[in-house]
């Protein structure tokens, strides 16, 4: 394989870096603050999901904040996890 083809360019190792940090902001939100995101959802969901009213209602149980922090849980793990390896592949490219 040529090596032009097997090189990443700064900007698009910036471009993950910024998207995984997108993703470390949703999953704080999720883990953190699951009444906030629980309380948006209701509101933007409740005029598309008139037919569907059982998901509404899970959407006001208990156990939908469980599940925003578990997702929230996950989110951030593989964030981090992808904002370190993206820092550094950035970190390369620049310094190195």
């Amino acid at each position: 394989m040529p090596e032009e083809l097997m090189t990443v360019s700064s900007t698009e190792i910036f471009i993950a870096l910024f998207m995984s940090l997108t993703l470390l902001l949703l999953g704080l939100a999720c883990l953190f603050w699951p009444q906030t995101i629980q309380g948006y959802a209701m509101k933007h969901n409740a005029r598309w999901l008139v037919g569907r009213r059982p998901f509404l209602d899970w959407m006001n149980t208990p156990k939908y904040l469980k599940y925003l922090r578990v997702v929230g849980g996950i989110i951030l793990s593989v964030a981090i996890i992808l904002t370190i390896i993206f820092m550094k592949k950035w970190f390369e490219s620049w310094f190195i």
